[in-house]
């Protein structure tokens, strides 16, 4: 096995292979092109990450960016004071250039607070292997917004609107009648 430090530049690196021969044996050097590629599993999300009254449906698009198949791969979400469900999405193997869409219910536990301006700090963590390696890529910084109340209207707006919307012309109708 050939081990390449994290600070490896991408791009084809040689690797010079002497090998030392002995009485029976010849000597011999190879150079061995070795190919660095970072690119990895991309997770983004595909929808507004909201929270409202303490319960969401998020999504992500999870693609493989990398030039071969990944083997195991999962996404696993985790943010302070929110459950989610499933706890770690498993996808298995991806070719390359393959997106899924994967979706987690998040339910917000004692410790959340909806009147944070802020929002929660989340992240997620995309496990997988690239033949016999196993890699972990996590994507931090994702603000989960928190809102409180419900973003459909209610009856009671709907018929204060109807109310409105057929008092101003009926007043205007009466001013002019009585004008004339």
């Amino acid at each position: 096995n050939v081990k390449v430090t994290e600070e490896a530049t991408d791009g084809t690196h040689n690797l010079e292979l002497a090998i030392e021969g002995n009485s029976f044996d010849y000597n011999s050097r190879k150079n061995i092109a070795l190919k660095v590629d970072s690119s990895n599993i991309k997770v983004i999300p595909s929808k507004e990450l909201t929270m409202i009254d303490g319960k969401s449906t998020i999504e992500f698009d999870v693609a493989n960016t990398h030039p071969n198949e990944f083997n195991s791969v999962s996404i696993k979400p985790e943010a302070e004071g929110i459950r989610f469900f499933p706890a770690e999405y498993f996808i298995g193997p991806m070719n390359p250039d393959e997106l899924f869409t994967i979706e987690f219910n998040a339910v917000a536990d004692d410790s959340w607070n909806p009147r944070s301006e802020k929002g929660t700090n989340m992240s997620l963590t995309a496990n997988y292997n690239n033949g016999i390696n196993r890699h972990v890529n996590t994507v931090g910084n994702l603000n989960f917004t928190n809102v409180s109340g419900s973003t459909e209207s209610s009856p009671k707006a709907v018929l204060a609107g109807g109310l409105i919307i057929i008092a101003v012309p009926a007043a205007f109708l009466f001013y002019r009648r009585r004008k004339h």
